[in-house]
């Protein structure tokens, strides 16, 4: 059995003795002692400590990694067992066809951008819904003024008295009448 110990770990991946720690206990690596009571570890912690280096190289987070997915025996190399399947016990698997085989691209696209735009006007039909069911008296103060001045420009209020006078002041004006009397 090769026996590694910590400063042969410490050069084979590159690392310091606080991440060596941090792995070993991450991994609940116990190690075993030798005949001089120095800490010693497997093959088996070696395959877990390069599993586990793998996974941070990847971009995961040593946190993230399951100990539990290892398949490690601490007592035997599980590289020993095998298992011998005949070729009469093995199962046809059929072949699953491709769900987007017959499908029409284009109008699967068509119809996403339909709910898309269904999606889009959704809220505005339904203010508009809700303002069409909304009273005059329902509406905000300051929407009710609003109003009231859109009502008055549309429907302004005439002076005759007013307007009589600015007809009758062109038409003297062009048909050379001088004085602006009122009668």
């Amino acid at each position: 059995m090769t026996k590694f110990y910590r400063d042969d770990i410490l050069q084979r991946f590159g690392v310091g003795k606080d991440t060596f720690y941090k792995w070993k206990r991450h991994l609940c690596l116990e190690g075993s002692r030798d005949e001089n009571k120095a800490v010693y570890f497997t093959e088996d912690d070696i395959a877990a400590l390069e599993v586990l280096k793998q996974h941070l190289d990847n971009g995961g987070k040593l946190e993230d990694f399951n100990r539990s997915a290892l398949a490690i025996s601490s007592d035997n190399n599980l590289s020993k067992f095998s298992v011998e399947i005949e070729e009469e016990d093995l199962i046809e698997i059929p072949e699953t066809p491709d769900p987007m085989e017959d499908v029409d691209l284009d109008r699967l696209v068509y119809e996403a951008a339909e709910l898309k735009g269904q999606q889009l006007v959704t809220p505005q039909l339904v203010k508009l819904a809700i303002a069409g069911k909304l009273s005059e008296d329902e509406l905000p103060d300051d929407i009710k003024a609003k109003v009231r001045a859109v009502r008055e420009a549309a429907n302004p209020k005439y002076q005759a008295d007013s307007i009589a006078f600015q007809v009758l002041s062109k038409w003297r004006s062009q048909n050379g009448r001088i004085g602006n009397t009122q009668s």
